[in-house]
Protein backbone atom coordinates (compact mmCIF):
# COMPACT_ATOMS: atom_id res chain seq x y z
CA UNK A 1 0.00 0.00 0.00
CA UNK A 2 3.23 2.41 0.84
CA UNK A 3 4.16 1.72 -2.90
CA UNK A 4 0.86 2.75 -3.97
CA UNK A 5 0.66 5.65 -1.84
CA UNK A 6 4.30 6.62 -3.70
CA UNK A 7 3.13 6.19 -6.71
CA UNK A 8 0.40 8.38 -6.52
CA UNK A 9 1.98 11.08 -5.14
CA UNK A 10 5.18 10.98 -7.86
CA UNK A 11 2.63 11.25 -10.25
CA UNK A 12 0.44 14.12 -8.10
CA UNK A 13 3.51 15.74 -8.26
CA UNK A 14 4.47 15.59 -11.76
CA UNK A 15 0.70 16.36 -12.77
CA UNK A 16 1.17 19.63 -10.62
CA UNK A 17 5.03 20.11 -12.37
CA UNK A 18 2.45 19.80 -15.95
CA UNK A 19 -0.08 22.29 -14.87
CA UNK A 20 2.28 24.82 -13.47
CA UNK A 21 3.11 25.07 -17.22
CA UNK A 22 -0.15 25.66 -18.31
CA UNK A 23 1.20 27.79 -21.39
CA UNK A 24 3.06 24.15 -23.04
CA UNK A 25 0.27 21.91 -21.81
CA UNK A 26 -2.88 23.34 -21.72
CA UNK A 27 -4.02 20.41 -24.14
CA UNK A 28 -3.26 17.92 -21.05
CA UNK A 29 -6.23 17.43 -19.04
CA UNK A 30 -5.34 15.03 -15.83
CA UNK A 31 -7.35 16.30 -13.89
CA UNK A 32 -9.73 12.73 -14.03
CA UNK A 33 -7.11 11.13 -12.07
CA UNK A 34 -6.92 13.61 -9.60
CA UNK A 35 -10.46 13.78 -9.35
CA UNK A 36 -11.40 10.32 -8.44
CA UNK A 37 -10.23 9.03 -5.27
CA UNK A 38 -10.00 5.25 -4.50
CA UNK A 39 -13.54 3.84 -3.64
CA UNK A 40 -12.75 0.21 -2.99
CA UNK A 41 -13.01 -1.75 0.54
CA UNK A 42 -12.43 -5.02 1.63
CA UNK A 43 -13.29 -7.04 4.79
CA UNK A 44 -13.22 -11.11 5.46
CA UNK A 45 -15.94 -12.69 7.57
CA UNK A 46 -13.59 -13.38 10.54
CA UNK A 47 -10.69 -12.16 11.91
CA UNK A 48 -9.66 -15.76 12.81
CA UNK A 49 -11.49 -19.46 11.92
CA UNK A 50 -10.38 -22.97 12.96
CA UNK A 51 -11.41 -25.19 10.64
CA UNK A 52 -13.90 -28.52 11.51
CA UNK A 53 -12.95 -31.62 9.92
CA UNK A 54 -16.96 -32.94 10.72
CA UNK A 55 -17.84 -29.59 8.61
CA UNK A 56 -20.21 -30.33 4.91
CA UNK A 57 -17.55 -30.22 2.32
CA UNK A 58 -19.83 -27.93 0.18
CA UNK A 59 -20.29 -25.34 2.83
CA UNK A 60 -18.25 -21.65 2.67
CA UNK A 61 -16.85 -20.84 5.85
CA UNK A 62 -14.75 -17.79 5.19
CA UNK A 63 -15.87 -15.31 2.45
CA UNK A 64 -14.14 -11.84 1.70
CA UNK A 65 -16.15 -8.92 0.32
CA UNK A 66 -15.08 -6.07 -1.53
CA UNK A 67 -16.78 -2.87 -2.63
CA UNK A 68 -17.29 -1.73 -6.07
CA UNK A 69 -13.46 0.33 -7.43
CA UNK A 70 -13.86 4.39 -8.90
CA UNK A 71 -15.64 5.20 -11.70
CA UNK A 72 -14.44 5.83 -14.59
CA UNK A 73 -15.22 6.98 -17.90
CA UNK A 74 -17.13 4.45 -20.28
CA UNK A 75 -13.85 3.86 -22.49
CA UNK A 76 -12.55 1.81 -19.05
CA UNK A 77 -13.24 -1.42 -18.14
CA UNK A 78 -13.00 -2.87 -15.02
CA UNK A 79 -12.06 -6.33 -13.61
CA UNK A 80 -11.40 -8.02 -10.42
CA UNK A 81 -8.25 -10.17 -9.66
CA UNK A 82 -8.29 -12.23 -5.92
CA UNK A 83 -5.13 -14.14 -4.93
CA UNK A 84 -4.90 -15.81 -1.84
CA UNK A 85 -1.67 -16.84 -0.25
CA UNK A 86 0.55 -17.79 2.59
CA UNK A 87 1.28 -14.31 4.13
CA UNK A 88 4.79 -15.44 4.29
CA UNK A 89 4.89 -16.31 0.84
CA UNK A 90 4.52 -12.66 -0.25
CA UNK A 91 1.90 -13.90 -3.48
CA UNK A 92 5.22 -15.33 -4.84
CA UNK A 93 3.78 -16.87 -8.76
CA UNK A 94 4.79 -20.32 -7.38
CA UNK A 95 2.40 -20.13 -4.42
CA UNK A 96 -0.44 -18.11 -5.33
CA UNK A 97 -3.98 -18.85 -5.68
CA UNK A 98 -5.37 -16.05 -8.70
CA UNK A 99 -8.63 -15.94 -9.92
CA UNK A 100 -10.46 -13.42 -11.99
CA UNK A 101 -13.43 -12.75 -10.78
CA UNK A 102 -16.51 -12.17 -13.16
CA UNK A 103 -18.26 -9.11 -14.03
CA UNK A 104 -20.19 -7.63 -11.39
CA UNK A 105 -19.07 -10.30 -8.41
CA UNK A 106 -17.62 -8.56 -5.31
CA UNK A 107 -17.15 -11.43 -2.56
CA UNK A 108 -14.77 -14.56 -2.49
CA UNK A 109 -15.43 -17.80 -0.66
CA UNK A 110 -13.91 -20.96 0.17
CA UNK A 111 -15.05 -24.44 1.71
CA UNK A 112 -13.35 -26.21 4.89
CA UNK A 113 -11.66 -28.72 2.75
CA UNK A 114 -10.15 -25.93 0.19
CA UNK A 115 -8.49 -24.28 3.66
CA UNK A 116 -7.18 -27.24 4.75
CA UNK A 117 -6.08 -28.66 1.50
CA UNK A 118 -4.43 -24.89 0.45
CA UNK A 119 -2.39 -24.90 3.94
CA UNK A 120 -1.24 -28.02 4.47
CA UNK A 121 -0.63 -29.20 0.72
CA UNK A 122 0.21 -26.79 -1.55
CA UNK A 123 1.77 -24.70 1.56
CA UNK A 124 3.13 -27.52 3.00
CA UNK A 125 2.08 -25.76 6.95
CA UNK A 126 1.83 -28.08 9.98
CA UNK A 127 -1.84 -29.10 11.07
CA UNK A 128 -0.11 -28.32 14.96
CA UNK A 129 -0.03 -24.46 13.92
CA UNK A 130 -1.83 -21.29 12.69
CA UNK A 131 -1.42 -20.52 9.44
CA UNK A 132 -2.12 -16.59 8.60
CA UNK A 133 -3.41 -16.20 4.85
CA UNK A 134 -3.38 -12.98 3.20
CA UNK A 135 -6.08 -12.45 0.52
CA UNK A 136 -5.79 -9.89 -2.32
CA UNK A 137 -8.06 -7.92 -4.80
CA UNK A 138 -6.99 -5.96 -7.59
CA UNK A 139 -9.49 -3.62 -9.59
CA UNK A 140 -7.70 -2.74 -12.60
CA UNK A 141 -8.60 -1.34 -16.11
CA UNK A 142 -8.19 -2.02 -19.56
CA UNK A 143 -9.26 0.31 -22.32
CA UNK A 144 -9.27 4.07 -22.71
CA UNK A 145 -6.25 6.32 -23.58
CA UNK A 146 -4.02 6.73 -20.04
CA UNK A 147 -3.05 4.45 -17.98
CA UNK A 148 -5.15 4.61 -15.00
CA UNK A 149 -3.35 3.16 -11.27
CA UNK A 150 -5.02 -0.12 -10.07
CA UNK A 151 -7.20 0.07 -6.99
CA UNK A 152 -5.24 -3.14 -4.15
CA UNK A 153 -6.24 -3.78 -1.24
CA UNK A 154 -5.29 -6.98 0.95
CA UNK A 155 -6.38 -8.71 4.44
CA UNK A 156 -5.00 -10.97 6.42
CA UNK A 157 -6.98 -14.14 8.27
CA UNK A 158 -5.38 -16.68 10.81
CA UNK A 159 -6.14 -20.05 10.38
CA UNK A 160 -5.90 -23.16 12.49
CA UNK A 161 -6.29 -26.64 10.17
CA UNK A 162 -8.14 -29.56 11.66
CA UNK A 163 -6.35 -32.62 13.22
CA UNK A 164 -7.66 -35.07 11.13
CA UNK A 165 -9.80 -37.69 13.96
CA UNK A 166 -8.79 -40.37 15.01
CA UNK A 167 -10.13 -43.08 17.12
CA UNK A 168 -8.65 -43.44 20.33
CA UNK A 169 -8.40 -46.04 22.64
CA UNK A 170 -6.53 -47.80 25.72
CA UNK A 171 -8.41 -50.92 25.13
CA UNK A 172 -10.75 -52.09 22.11
CA UNK A 173 -13.18 -55.07 22.85
CA UNK A 174 -15.75 -57.12 20.87
CA UNK A 175 -19.32 -58.70 22.56
CA UNK A 176 -22.53 -58.76 22.02
CA UNK A 177 -25.03 -61.36 21.07
CA UNK A 178 -23.21 -62.43 17.87
CA UNK A 179 -20.39 -63.40 20.44
CA UNK A 180 -19.88 -67.31 21.46
CA UNK A 181 -19.41 -66.76 25.09
CA UNK A 182 -20.43 -64.34 28.04
CA UNK A 183 -17.33 -62.27 28.25
CA UNK A 184 -15.77 -59.80 26.05
CA UNK A 185 -12.67 -60.49 24.09
CA UNK A 186 -9.93 -58.09 23.70
CA UNK A 187 -8.81 -57.06 20.42
CA UNK A 188 -5.19 -56.17 19.61
CA UNK A 189 -3.23 -53.43 18.26
CA UNK A 190 -1.39 -55.19 15.06
CA UNK A 191 2.47 -55.06 14.69
CA UNK A 192 2.71 -53.58 12.06
CA UNK A 193 0.32 -50.96 11.96
CA UNK A 194 -0.76 -48.53 15.07
CA UNK A 195 -3.78 -47.83 13.86
CA UNK A 196 -5.35 -50.94 13.16
CA UNK A 197 -6.88 -53.19 15.62
CA UNK A 198 -7.92 -56.89 14.78
CA UNK A 199 -9.04 -59.88 16.13
CA UNK A 200 -9.90 -63.18 14.40
CA UNK A 201 -12.86 -64.78 16.45
CA UNK A 202 -15.67 -67.07 16.67
CA UNK A 203 -18.95 -65.68 15.97
CA UNK A 204 -22.90 -66.68 15.85
CA UNK A 205 -25.77 -65.13 14.06
CA UNK A 206 -26.28 -61.66 16.00
CA UNK A 207 -25.46 -58.49 17.00
CA UNK A 208 -21.45 -57.87 17.47
CA UNK A 209 -20.59 -54.60 19.71
CA UNK A 210 -17.51 -52.90 19.42
CA UNK A 211 -16.64 -51.37 23.25
CA UNK A 212 -13.27 -49.50 23.82
CA UNK A 213 -12.02 -47.55 26.61
CA UNK A 214 -10.08 -44.31 26.83
CA UNK A 215 -9.23 -42.65 30.05
CA UNK A 216 -11.28 -44.78 31.80
CA UNK A 217 -14.16 -43.89 29.48
CA UNK A 218 -16.82 -46.77 27.67
CA UNK A 219 -17.63 -45.67 24.34
CA UNK A 220 -18.87 -47.81 21.10
CA UNK A 221 -17.09 -47.75 17.59
CA UNK A 222 -20.58 -48.05 15.58
CA UNK A 223 -21.61 -47.71 11.95
CA UNK A 224 -21.68 -44.36 10.54
CA UNK A 225 -25.06 -42.56 10.54
CA UNK A 226 -25.41 -43.18 7.21
CA UNK A 227 -24.77 -46.98 7.55
CA UNK A 228 -27.34 -49.85 8.87
CA UNK A 229 -24.91 -52.31 10.46
CA UNK A 230 -26.24 -54.22 8.22
CA UNK A 231 -23.20 -57.17 7.05
CA UNK A 232 -21.00 -56.47 4.45
CA UNK A 233 -18.79 -59.15 3.98
CA UNK A 234 -15.16 -57.65 3.67
CA UNK A 235 -16.07 -54.45 3.53
CA UNK A 236 -14.39 -51.25 4.85
CA UNK A 237 -17.37 -49.84 6.37
CA UNK A 238 -17.68 -46.40 8.04
CA UNK A 239 -17.68 -45.85 11.69
CA UNK A 240 -18.51 -43.34 14.07
CA UNK A 241 -17.56 -43.22 17.85
CA UNK A 242 -20.97 -43.24 20.01
CA UNK A 243 -20.82 -42.67 24.10
CA UNK A 244 -23.34 -44.79 26.42
CA UNK A 245 -26.71 -43.85 27.30
CA UNK A 246 -27.15 -42.13 30.50
CA UNK A 247 -28.15 -45.32 32.45
CA UNK A 248 -24.98 -46.83 31.23
CA UNK A 249 -26.67 -49.04 28.15
CA UNK A 250 -25.17 -49.65 24.82
CA UNK A 251 -27.05 -47.73 22.22
CA UNK A 252 -29.10 -49.79 20.05
CA UNK A 253 -27.41 -48.05 16.93
CA UNK A 254 -24.06 -49.31 18.23
CA UNK A 255 -24.64 -52.74 16.55
CA UNK A 256 -22.91 -55.07 13.91
CA UNK A 257 -25.17 -57.60 11.95
CA UNK A 258 -23.72 -61.19 12.03
CA UNK A 259 -24.89 -63.86 9.69
CA UNK A 260 -22.86 -66.52 9.96
CA UNK A 261 -21.47 -69.07 12.68
CA UNK A 262 -17.79 -69.50 12.51
CA UNK A 263 -14.33 -67.73 12.97
CA UNK A 264 -14.53 -64.34 11.42
CA UNK A 265 -11.82 -61.99 10.95
CA UNK A 266 -12.60 -58.24 11.99
CA UNK A 267 -10.32 -55.46 11.36
CA UNK A 268 -10.45 -51.52 12.87
CA UNK A 269 -8.84 -49.01 11.05
CA UNK A 270 -9.13 -46.17 14.21
CA UNK A 271 -7.19 -43.86 11.81
CA UNK A 272 -9.65 -44.32 8.65
CA UNK A 273 -12.47 -44.86 10.84
CA UNK A 274 -13.67 -48.06 9.23
CA UNK A 275 -14.63 -51.45 10.47
CA UNK A 276 -14.13 -54.44 7.93
CA UNK A 277 -15.51 -58.00 8.83
CA UNK A 278 -14.50 -61.23 6.91
CA UNK A 279 -16.75 -64.03 6.77
CA UNK A 280 -15.66 -67.59 7.54
CA UNK A 281 -15.54 -68.14 4.01
CA UNK A 282 -14.30 -64.74 2.71
CA UNK A 283 -10.88 -65.98 0.44
CA UNK A 284 -9.34 -63.09 1.85
CA UNK A 285 -8.99 -65.67 5.09
CA UNK A 286 -6.20 -68.01 3.02
CA UNK A 287 -2.59 -67.70 3.57
CA UNK A 288 -0.14 -67.66 1.33
CA UNK A 289 0.49 -70.45 -0.91
CA UNK A 290 2.68 -70.97 -3.95
CA UNK A 291 3.63 -73.83 -5.93
CA UNK A 292 7.18 -73.53 -7.37
CA UNK A 293 10.18 -76.11 -9.07
CA UNK A 294 12.81 -77.28 -6.05
CA UNK A 295 16.38 -76.72 -7.56
CA UNK A 296 15.16 -74.59 -10.76
CA UNK A 297 14.11 -78.11 -12.60
CA UNK A 298 11.09 -77.55 -15.10
CA UNK A 299 11.08 -81.11 -15.22
CA UNK A 300 9.88 -81.93 -11.74
CA UNK A 301 6.59 -82.09 -10.31
CA UNK A 302 6.03 -78.58 -8.64
CA UNK A 303 5.75 -78.63 -4.56
CA UNK A 304 3.32 -76.36 -2.95
CA UNK A 305 4.24 -74.24 0.48
CA UNK A 306 2.24 -72.31 2.53
CA UNK A 307 3.88 -69.23 4.05
CA UNK A 308 2.29 -68.23 7.73
CA UNK A 309 5.55 -67.70 9.89
CA UNK A 310 8.37 -70.27 8.41
CA UNK A 311 10.83 -67.80 6.60
CA UNK A 312 14.57 -68.21 6.15
CA UNK A 313 17.32 -64.99 6.12
CA UNK A 314 19.26 -65.69 3.29
CA UNK A 315 22.78 -63.79 2.92
CA UNK A 316 24.99 -61.63 4.79
CA UNK A 317 22.30 -62.12 7.63
CA UNK A 318 22.77 -65.75 7.86
CA UNK A 319 26.41 -66.15 8.65
CA UNK A 320 27.47 -67.94 12.16
CA UNK A 321 26.96 -65.29 14.78
CA UNK A 322 31.03 -65.09 15.59
CA UNK A 323 31.20 -64.15 11.47
CA UNK A 324 33.30 -66.92 11.04
CA UNK A 325 32.45 -69.42 7.67
CA UNK A 326 29.65 -68.85 4.80
CA UNK A 327 26.43 -69.14 4.97
CA UNK A 328 24.38 -71.86 7.27
CA UNK A 329 23.39 -74.76 4.77
CA UNK A 330 19.60 -73.57 5.79
CA UNK A 331 20.39 -70.06 6.30
CA UNK A 332 18.81 -68.31 9.75
CA UNK A 333 15.11 -69.14 10.43
CA UNK A 334 13.13 -65.80 11.59
CA UNK A 335 10.10 -66.37 13.54
CA UNK A 336 7.11 -64.14 11.70
CA UNK A 337 4.55 -63.43 13.56
CA UNK A 338 1.16 -63.71 10.86
CA UNK A 339 -0.81 -60.49 11.43
CA UNK A 340 -4.45 -60.89 12.35
CA UNK A 341 -5.17 -58.34 9.89
CA UNK A 342 -3.99 -59.82 6.68
CA UNK A 343 -3.32 -64.07 6.56
CA UNK A 344 -0.77 -63.10 3.84
CA UNK A 345 1.02 -59.83 6.92
CA UNK A 346 3.93 -61.73 8.08
CA UNK A 347 6.33 -58.92 10.61
CA UNK A 348 9.48 -59.53 12.23
CA UNK A 349 10.43 -58.21 15.20
CA UNK A 350 13.72 -59.31 16.94
CA UNK A 351 17.58 -58.67 16.96
CA UNK A 352 18.24 -56.42 14.35
CA UNK A 353 19.61 -58.47 11.14
CA UNK A 354 22.89 -58.35 9.73
CA UNK A 355 24.08 -55.68 7.37
CA UNK A 356 25.12 -56.27 3.84
CA UNK A 357 23.20 -58.24 0.97
CA UNK A 358 19.83 -60.50 2.08
CA UNK A 359 17.17 -62.04 0.45
CA UNK A 360 14.59 -64.32 2.44
CA UNK A 361 13.54 -68.17 1.59
CA UNK A 362 10.85 -70.42 2.29
CA UNK A 363 11.21 -74.20 2.78
CA UNK A 364 11.16 -76.48 0.02
CA UNK A 365 10.24 -79.67 2.13
CA UNK A 366 11.80 -81.69 5.13
CA UNK A 367 12.09 -84.41 2.81
CA UNK A 368 11.82 -84.39 -0.59
CA UNK A 369 13.58 -85.97 -3.26
CA UNK A 370 13.87 -82.90 -5.65
CA UNK A 371 15.97 -84.25 -7.98
CA UNK A 372 14.45 -87.38 -8.67
CA UNK A 373 17.50 -89.87 -7.60
CA UNK A 374 15.54 -91.18 -5.03
CA UNK A 375 17.60 -89.42 -2.64
CA UNK A 376 15.91 -86.71 -0.31
CA UNK A 377 17.21 -83.22 -0.64
CA UNK A 378 15.33 -80.96 2.26
CA UNK A 379 15.68 -77.55 2.19
CA UNK A 380 19.05 -75.35 1.54
CA UNK A 381 20.03 -72.29 0.58
CA UNK A 382 20.73 -73.16 -2.88
CA UNK A 383 17.18 -75.19 -3.05
CA UNK A 384 14.87 -72.41 -2.07
CA UNK A 385 11.65 -70.14 -3.00
CA UNK A 386 12.72 -66.61 -2.08
CA UNK A 387 11.88 -63.44 -1.57
CA UNK A 388 14.13 -60.57 -3.18
CA UNK A 389 14.12 -57.83 -5.13
CA UNK A 390 12.06 -57.33 -8.53
CA UNK A 391 14.18 -59.42 -11.07
CA UNK A 392 15.44 -57.57 -14.11
CA UNK A 393 16.24 -58.58 -17.42
CA UNK A 394 19.94 -58.35 -17.67
CA UNK A 395 21.07 -59.84 -20.57
CA UNK A 396 17.82 -58.60 -22.68
CA UNK A 397 16.44 -62.26 -23.17
CA UNK A 398 13.84 -62.26 -20.91
CA UNK A 399 13.39 -64.74 -17.85
CA UNK A 400 11.04 -67.40 -16.47
CA UNK A 401 8.24 -66.19 -14.00
CA UNK A 402 8.48 -68.66 -11.64
CA UNK A 403 5.30 -70.05 -12.25
CA UNK A 404 5.75 -72.63 -15.24
CA UNK A 405 5.52 -69.40 -17.44
CA UNK A 406 8.42 -68.26 -19.86
CA UNK A 407 8.41 -64.42 -20.45
CA UNK A 408 10.23 -63.00 -23.78
CA UNK A 409 12.25 -60.03 -23.54
CA UNK A 410 9.18 -57.95 -24.22
CA UNK A 411 7.39 -59.07 -21.45
CA UNK A 412 4.77 -61.31 -23.29
CA UNK A 413 4.05 -64.97 -22.14
CA UNK A 414 6.13 -66.86 -24.38
CA UNK A 415 6.95 -70.66 -24.89
CA UNK A 416 10.68 -69.88 -25.99
CA UNK A 417 11.79 -67.82 -23.02
CA UNK A 418 15.43 -68.32 -21.93
CA UNK A 419 15.44 -71.37 -20.93
CA UNK A 420 17.47 -74.26 -21.73
CA UNK A 421 17.19 -77.84 -20.77
CA UNK A 422 14.25 -77.22 -18.35
CA UNK A 423 16.09 -75.00 -16.50
CA UNK A 424 15.27 -71.37 -15.38
CA UNK A 425 16.66 -67.84 -16.73
CA UNK A 426 18.92 -66.80 -13.64
CA UNK A 427 18.62 -63.66 -14.58
CA UNK A 428 20.30 -62.54 -11.08
CA UNK A 429 22.94 -60.73 -9.10
CA UNK A 430 20.56 -57.52 -9.17
CA UNK A 431 21.56 -55.91 -5.23
CA UNK A 432 18.47 -53.29 -4.73
CA UNK A 433 19.63 -50.83 -1.93
CA UNK A 434 17.14 -50.14 1.00
CA UNK A 435 15.20 -46.95 2.28
CA UNK A 436 14.63 -47.55 5.90
CA UNK A 437 10.32 -47.32 6.66
CA UNK A 438 9.20 -47.12 2.73
CA UNK A 439 7.32 -50.15 1.22
CA UNK A 440 9.76 -51.68 -1.29
CA UNK A 441 8.61 -53.93 -4.31
CA UNK A 442 9.85 -57.72 -4.32
CA UNK A 443 8.94 -60.92 -6.19
CA UNK A 444 8.89 -64.44 -5.71
CA UNK A 445 10.61 -67.64 -7.11
CA UNK A 446 13.51 -69.81 -7.30
CA UNK A 447 15.33 -68.10 -10.15
CA UNK A 448 16.03 -64.97 -8.85
CA UNK A 449 18.02 -66.57 -5.76
CA UNK A 450 21.34 -64.02 -7.21
CA UNK A 451 18.89 -61.00 -6.36
CA UNK A 452 19.39 -59.43 -2.60
CA UNK A 453 18.50 -56.48 -0.55
CA UNK A 454 21.24 -54.05 0.58
CA UNK A 455 20.05 -54.47 4.00
CA UNK A 456 21.30 -51.11 6.67
CA UNK A 457 22.74 -51.36 9.70
CA UNK A 458 19.84 -51.42 12.97
CA UNK A 459 17.41 -53.15 10.93
CA UNK A 460 14.88 -55.12 13.50
CA UNK A 461 11.67 -54.96 12.15
CA UNK A 462 10.36 -56.10 8.67
CA UNK A 463 7.03 -56.27 7.17
CA UNK A 464 6.26 -59.41 4.14
CA UNK A 465 2.95 -58.00 2.39
CA UNK A 466 2.84 -61.46 0.52
CA UNK A 467 -0.46 -60.33 -0.82
CA UNK A 468 1.03 -57.38 -2.76
CA UNK A 469 4.53 -58.43 -2.79
CA UNK A 470 5.81 -55.81 -0.84
CA UNK A 471 8.39 -55.40 1.63
CA UNK A 472 9.17 -53.31 4.41
CA UNK A 473 12.17 -52.93 6.89
CA UNK A 474 12.32 -50.46 10.08
CA UNK A 475 15.03 -49.44 13.24
CA UNK A 476 12.78 -49.80 16.07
Amino acid sequence: MKKILLYLSAFAFSAAGLSSCADDYDEYDNSWFLENDETMTLSASVSSLELIEDTPLDEQVLTFTWTPARQMPDEYVVTYVTQLDLKSNNFASSTVIREVENDGVFSKSYTTEQLQSYITDKWGQSIADVSTVSFKVIAKWDGGTQYVMPEVRTVDVDIQPYKPLVFEADQVFVSGSAKTGTSRQAVSQTLEDEYLYAIVTNLKPGELIIPVVNDGVEQYIAPALDQDGTFKDGVDVPARMLAQNEDGSVPEDAAWEITETGDHRIVINMLDQTVKIYSPDNEFNKPFTVEWYPNCTLTLTPYPVTVTSKVWIRGDGAYKPDGTGSWYEYGVELNLQQSEADPMVLVYSGPAIKSGRNSFAITSAVSYDANGDGKDESYTCNNAYVFAPVRVDTDGNGYHDGQGVDINKNGIASDKGDTEDGIYNKDANHDESVTVGAWMDMSGGPDIRGNYFKTPSGANFIVFDLRNMKIKFEVR
